[in-house]
C-alpha cells in the first residue's frame, strides 16, 4: 500500500546446496503505530491512480486480529482496499 502497488517485494529464491545449516536474517521496516500511512504523491498520478486508502497501522492490525478469517486461521483479508 505504501508504494501504491508500484513496487513489489523481492521473491525469495535462495537454495541451500550445502550440507551445513543456512541462516537468514530478516530486515523489517516499521512505522509508528498511530501515524497515517499513504502512498507518496510522487507515486500517484493519472497513469497510476491511488489504489489504497490511507491507513493507521495499529487500526489495521487491530481489525485484522478481530477478523473472522484470522480467528479461523484462513487467508488474511486485504484491509487496505476497504
Amino acid at each position: 500500500a505504501w508504494s501504491n502497488g508500484r513496487y513489489r517485494s523481492a521473491e525469495h529464491r535462495a537454495v541451500c546446496k550445502g550440507e551445513g545449516d543456512r541462516y537468514s536474517v530478516p530486515y523489517f521496516v516499521t512505522f509508528s503505530d498511530d501515524k497515517e500511512i499513504w502512498a507518496p504523491s510522487e507515486l500517484v498520478n493519472d497513469e497510476h491512480p491511488q489504489r489504497y486508502r490511507p491507513f493507521i497501522l495499529d487500526q489495521v492490525v487491530d481489525e485484522f486480529l478481530k477478523s473472522k478469517e484470522f480467528k479461523e486461521k484462513k487467508n488474511a483479508p486485504n484491509f487496505f482496499d476497504r
